[in-house]
C-alpha cells in the first residue's frame, strides 16, 4: 500500500460541544475569488474527501463536528466546520475548541480565529494538565424583538428574538409547559420544529426579509428553549435546535450572546459577573456583558464567553490513494 500522507486530529470539548479538528494541511491551496462558504461546500462535496469518515471514527461518534484548520496566514487561523449533514456555521464554541487544540496542531502564540462570517480573539488560560479555561470575545448581540406570538402545532407561544451571528428565536420553557432535559428531547425538538416553520411561513407569507442580512450562506435559524433555575440565582438552563428541530449537542455561544440580548432589552438585573448557561448534557457556560452600543439606532452588545475545555483524543490517520471508498485507516 502506498500511504499519500498521514493527518493527525485533536479532539477537543467545551461544555458538551464535541469537534475534532484537522491540520489545514489538507485544504489546499487557497482560492482568493471563493468564499469560505463556497470553499466550504466544496470540501464537502469532494468524491474524495475524507471528511465523512473523519466524523465516524473512532468507536462510531456520527454526530461529532469536524473543522478544518488552516494556518498558514501570520497571526490568524482559518477554520471551517462541518457536522454530519456538511458545511455550517461556525461558533464561539468551535473556535475556543481550536484556540485550545493549538498548541498541538499549530506552532506560535494565540492567534485569531476566522471562521466564514466572522473573526474571534481568545485568551487561553492553563487550569490543569488537560483542562483550558477559554475566555472569547462572542459576535455582537441585538434584541430584534420581545413578547411576539407564535401559533403552532395548536398552541399560541410567547417568544423572544434575537440576532447574535445567527438568528434565534428564544421561548420560555416553563411558560410553554417544556421539561428541558434530555429524557424529554422528543417533545422539545417537535416544538423546536413547529415553531421554526411558523415562524418562517409567517416572513414569507408577509413578504419580508429576514431581520438581518447573514454574513454567509451559513447562518441560519436557531430554536432557543431556556428556563431560569430559581434555585440558582444567575443560572439558565438552555436548549438549542437548529431550524429543522434537530436538538445539538450543547448551547451554542451565539445562543448565549442572545439571551444576554434579550435580558439587556428587559432590564433585567444581569450580575457584573455574567449568568451561567447549562446545557442538557451538563456542560456550563459563563457569558457576560462587557458593553453596550448604539449602530444606526439599533442597540448592540458586546459581550464574552468564558468555558472550560478538555482535549478528549489525538489521532493518526494514514491515507491510502488506492482504497475504492477514499476512506484511509485509523492507527490506535
Amino acid at each position: 500500500m502506498q500511504a499519500s500522507h498521514l493527518i493527525h486530529t485533536i479532539d477537543v470539548h467545551v461544555a458538551g460541544w464535541p469537534i475534532r479538528l484537522v491540520n489545514g494541511t489538507i485544504i489546499g491551496d487557497e482560492n482568493d475569488e471563493m468564499s469560505f462558504s463556497e470553499e466550504a461546500r466544496k470540501i464537502w462535496e469532494d468524491e474524495n474527501s475524507i471528511l465523512h469518515w473523519l466524523q465516524r471514527e473512532p468507536r462510531g461518534h456520527a454526530a461529532m463536528r469536524v473543522a478544518i484548520v488552516d494556518s498558514s496566514r501570520p497571526n490568524e487561523v482559518r477554520m471551517l466546520v462541518f457536522d454530519s449533514e456538511g458545511p455550517c456555521r461556525g461558533d464561539s464554541l468551535d473556535a475556543a475548541c481550536a484556540i485550545v487544540a493549538k498548541a498541538e496542531l499549530i506552532a506560535g502564540n494565540d492567534a485569531s480565529i476566522r471562521t466564514p462570517g466572522h473573526c474571534y480573539k481568545a485568551i487561553t488560560r492553563k487550569l490543569g494538565t488537560s483542562v483550558d479555561e477559554i475566555l472569547i470575545e462572542g459576535e455582537l448581540s441585538e434584541c430584534v424583538s420581545l413578547d411576539e406570538i407564535i401559533h403552532a402545532g395548536g398552541r399560541d407561544f410567547i417568544v423572544d428574538r434575537a440576532i447574535c451571528g445567527n438568528e434565534y428565536v428564544i421561548v420560555n420553557a416553563e411558560a410553554a409547559g417544556l421539561a428541558l432535559s434530555l429524557s424529554h428531547r422528543s417533545a422539545l425538538e417537535r416544538v423546536a420544529r413547529q415553531i421554526a416553520m411558523e415562524a418562517t411561513i409567517r416572513r414569507q407569507e408577509a413578504g419580508e426579509k429576514p431581520f438581518f442580512e447573514p454574513k454567509d450562506a451559513l447562518a441560519g435559524l436557531r430554536i432557543v428553549i431556556a428556563d431560569k433555575r430559581v434555585e440558582r440565582e444567575g443560572h439558565l438552563r438552555m436548549a438549542v435546535c437548529n431550524e429543522n428541530g434537530k436538538l445539538l449537542r450543547a448551547p451554542e455561544g451565539g445562543a448565549i450572546g442572545a439571551i444576554l440580548a434579550v435580558m439587556s432589552r428587559r432590564c433585567d438585573e444581569i450580575n457584573p459577573s455574567g449568568i451561567i448557561v447549562e446545557g442538557l448534557s451538563g456542560g456550563v457556560l459563563h457569558g457576560a456583558v462587557k458593553s453596550g452600543r448604539v449602530n444606526e439606532g439599533r442597540e448592540q452588545l458586546l459581550w464574552e464567553l468564558r468555558g472550560r475545555a478538555f482535549v478528549t483524543g489525538s489521532h493518526q490517520f494514514l491515507l491510502d490513494p488506492e482504497d475504492p471508498l477514499p476512506r484511509g485507516f485509523l492507527l490506535r
